[in-house]
């Protein structure tokens, strides 16, 4: 195999795989990429088992054939070369030579025979979703994913397509047990998609967040049997999905919230945080304290101190007190992105509902905590 490839070309199919590469990983092959080049391209391939990434880039192929090389080394290497192009020759034993202009390197490679095949991207399910709205799903449910490895199936978001108010949908949730996040967009006119429901697991999750910041454009989304495959332009990403049953999240999600409050975002979380510097990683509670035209904060610490703080609000229902642990309260408002915030109560016992007056398709749920 010889081939000459681009720098810029060649160090952006290398840094998608970066992420991907098993760090520490019992089989070596998976801490190598996969080059195949044929034609007049060079395909990239890296994979953990779980998620895999495909890259395809411009190259000037001499002769075909494929080897794996050390991702890490290789893209170390590659990213400090002055010239503009590389070129890439395998010599015996499966060796690789490396070349730019007075540079000269080798590495030691393995047999591609050996490198776990990726599922083909032919998908039972296959359709376009504009990447601003996949990225929108991502960032307002991403945060809520479990990391507690004993419930598998809460350890990424739930991805399926859902009936709202007689329409179609297509909505992310992910939940730990002390926060939900939902978010749903409603399905463009014409689009015919169902999902029952899969879940996607968290890594798979970055990395369609980061081919989604890449460049601008639809992505194609098609799921076979256990598999999502995302592609972009020269990029496939092929992610298995967790198998498990994911619960039934909408029985959490309280139905007779009847205290309603509204106020400013940016006063609500600098208030917080302000409030929150009381509190540490055993006494992690915020009381927060709603009466007629007003919102208060308060955090007691009897090793620190006490901070507390009032805003304004729209509320003219009944006083209620209601405790909750500051960190949760700040991830769900940093993902609202409107100018107030709605906040929904029952009872000091029972969970808030956050909302957002500029999308209904956003909705929130964190769960109360006990303060002395």
């Amino acid at each position: 195999m010889q081939f000459t490839i681009a720098k810029d070309e060649l160090l952006r199919g290398l840094s998608r795989a970066q992420s991907v590469i098993e760090k520490k990983s019992t089989l070596p092959i998976l801490s190598n990429i996969m080059m195949d080049a044929a034609g007049d391209t060079v395909t990239l391939v890296a994979t953990d088992l779980e998620v895999g990434v495909r890259s395809v880039c411009e190259a000037s192929v001499e002769s075909r054939g494929s080897i794996t090389v050390g991702a890490k080394k290789l893209f170390e290497i590659c990213k400090e070369l002055d010239g503009d192009e590389i070129k890439f020759k395998v010599l015996p034993n499966d060796w690789v030579e490396i070349s730019c202009d007075a540079f000269s390197s080798r590495l030691v490679g393995l047999s591609a025979d050996d490198f776990p095949v990726l599922p083909s991207t032919d998908a039972e399910l296959q359709f376009s979703l504009n990447g601003s709205v996949v990225g929108a799903m991502i960032d307002k449910t991403q945060f809520a994913i479990s990391t507690n490895e004993t419930r598998y199936y809460l350890n990424g978001v739930y991805f399926l397509t859902c009936e709202v108010d007689g329409k179609k949908a297509l909505r992310m949730v992910a939940t730990d047990g002390h926060r939900l996040s939902l978010f749903g967009k409603e399905l463009p006119e014409g689009m015919e998609v169902d999902i029952d429901g899969v879940i996607i697991p968290k890594k798979g999750v970055a990395e369609i967040r980061k081919l989604v910041a890449e460049t601008d454009g639809d992505l194609s989304i098609g799921i076979k049997e256990r598999t999502i495959i995302v592609k972009r332009s020269d990029v496939e990403l092929i992610i298995r999905l967790i198998d498990g049953e994911y619960p039934e999240y909408d029985q959490v999600i309280p139905k007779n919230n009847d205290k309603t409050v509204t106020c400013r975002l940016d006063s609500l979380v600098h208030a917080l945080r302000r409030v929150a510097v009381m509190a540490t990683e055993l006494n992690k509670g915020v009381r927060v304290a709603i009466k007629r035209g007003a919102l208060q904060l308060s955090c007691n610490n009897p090793n620190l101190g006490a901070a507390e703080e009032a805003l304004e609000a729209q509320y003219d229902g009944s006083a209620l007190e209601i405790g909750f642990n500051a960190r949760y309260l700040l991830d769900v408002l940093g993902v609202v992105d409107s100018e107030d915030v709605i906040l929904e109560f029952s009872d000091p016992l029972s969970p808030c509902v956050v909302r957002m007056p500029s999308d209904p398709g956003f909705l929130a749920v964190i769960m109360p905590m006990r303060l002395e």
